[in-house]
């Protein structure tokens, strides 16, 4: 079995990172790996594809036809030169330009990474593909309705190469960070509210945000909203969690938490809401502390997590061998029912 590996985000997110991981563990036994700009910046890539926003309007439909024109060439023409038995398709773009691409005969396996999507591009990838792999049973739920043949497999980590030296944040109180760029579906603006409250009852409460800007205007407004709360504009991340005594998770449309585990990876405590991917893994460690998406609730659980020692969390299952195995599992299936 040869599969193509194909990642076409335009920017480095955890769906890039996840699939960075997974193509620089699997690219000897697979038949190719295809990168857009986002994945691109994760792992080597010679040539990455372009591509444009989608978006819902006028320039943003535009775009979108005109990258399935040219993508959809550029993809068919490596599904034929490779001679790959499978396509993988990682994010909504390479689920629908692959659909278009690929052959009758080689069978379309589509990795999921949001909640939801436009509901024509999802039924065209449903129709072309055999499986569908999501992160967490909370974003199955969300399109068990579009595609039946779904399985659950939760991002996977290098863990070998996380270690981090904890960053150096001026202050001597407690630290709170919430890492996330700066959109406003990952709700800073219940972080800042919450860290406010939190301050009354410790007013040396540290606070930090790190993310990147992927628009200019919502930026903006993310950061009126943040007010004195520092951001720090980097990927690098993970010097940060490690620095904090808590790591704040407030959106509930997070479709597995990221940087839940990476904050377990580095011994600190989280606040996550109680809906959403990190919700299903606050079910399962002592280390995440669930709270409703609301200020009073999650200043409560902040408080709560500070007054308590860091714990210890084993995260084996989201080991990158083991669920890079189970994809490939998945993989090896959907071949064998071609």
């Amino acid at each position: 079995m040869r599969p193509l590996l194909v990642d076409l985000g335009l920017v480095s997110g955890g769906a890039e990172r996840s699939f960075a991981d997974f193509a620089t563990l699997k690219k000897v036994e697979a038949a190719g790996v295809i990168c857009g700009p986002g994945a691109a910046d994760l792992f080597e890539s010679e040539g990455p594809l372009g591509g444009r926003p989608w978006s819902r309007s006028v320039s943003g439909i535009t775009n979108l036809m005109l990258d399935c024109a040219r993508l959809r060439r550029q993809v068919a023409t490596a599904i034929q030169a490779t001679g790959c038995s499978l396509v993988y398709a990682n994010g909504i773009r390479a689920g629908l330009i692959c659909s278009l691409a690929v052959p009758s005969g080689i069978p379309l396996v589509y990795h999921h990474r949001d909640l939801g999507g436009p509901t024509l591009l999802l039924r065209r990838i449903s129709e072309a593909s055999a499986r569908w792999i999501v992160a967490s049973e909370f974003v199955r739920k969300s399109v068990c309705g579009v595609h039946k043949a779904v399985a659950v497999v939760p991002n996977g980590f290098s863990f070998a190469s996380m270690s981090a030296v904890p960053a150096e944040v001026p202050g001597a109180g407690p630290l709170v960070v919430m890492v996330a760029d700066l959109v406003p579906w990952k709700r800073h603006d219940l972080f800042a509210a919450s860290v406010a409250l939190a301050r009354e009852k410790i007013p040396q409460l540290r606070a930090l945000v790190v993310g990147r800007e992927r628009d200019a205007e919502q930026a903006r407004v993310v950061r009126q909203g943040l007010g004195e709360i520092e951001v720090i504009a980097t990927a690098g991340a993970l010097p940060y969690i490690a620095a904090a005594d808590v790591l704040m998770s407030p959106t509930d449309v997070e479709p597995f938490g990221r940087t839940v585990i990476e904050a377990l990876h580095c011994g600190t405590r989280v606040v996550a809401s109680d809906v959403g991917g990190a919700a299903e893994l606050g079910e399962r460690f002592a280390a995440i502390e669930t709270a409703a998406s609301e200020p009073v609730a999650m200043s409560a659980a902040l408080l709560a997590q500070l007054a308590r020692p860091r714990v210890v969390s084993d995260l084996a299952e989201f080991a990158i061998e083991r669920t890079a195995g189970k994809v490939w599992d998945i993989f090896s299936d959907s071949t064998r029912g071609s």
